[in-house]
């Protein structure tokens, strides 16, 4: 048995969304688990995007497609640089804890020379 995976005119006027109803893998496929945690991932993406690019009525800040590829394009960038920068400080703080500790550590020791 075959089912459309998308909505058409009728869905529309009978308010149905198939695409949030209907799912191309059932739970008790073998690949269901994986997709599901991805689909979780992507509403998440989607959502941060909808809130941040299109904040002007719902609509994108720029005209063509082309534009909001563009958008798209920076808004990934900004991102990975955002992680990065919070990787590099997260990095750089636990090395400073390990300095430290270091440097705690062998404040008191006489310095042992090697024979």
């Amino acid at each position: 048995m075959r089912i459309r995976y998308v909505s058409d005119r009728k869905d529309e006027i009978a308010n149905f969304n198939r695409e949030e109803n209907l799912r191309p893998f059932p739970p008790n496929e073998p690949g269901y688990s994986t997709l599901y945690g991805l689909r979780q991932d992507a509403e998440t993406i989607n959502s941060i995007i909808e809130a941040r690019l299109r904040r002007h009525c719902g609509r994108a800040r720029t005209w063509t497609k082309e534009r909001e590829l563009f958008d798209l394009i920076c808004f990934g960038i900004f991102n990975n640089i955002y992680a990065e920068m919070a990787f590099d400080h997260r990095v750089a703080e636990e090395q400073k804890k390990r300095l430290e500790e270091h440097e705690r550590l062998r404040v008191g020791r006489p310095l042992q020379l090697a024979a």
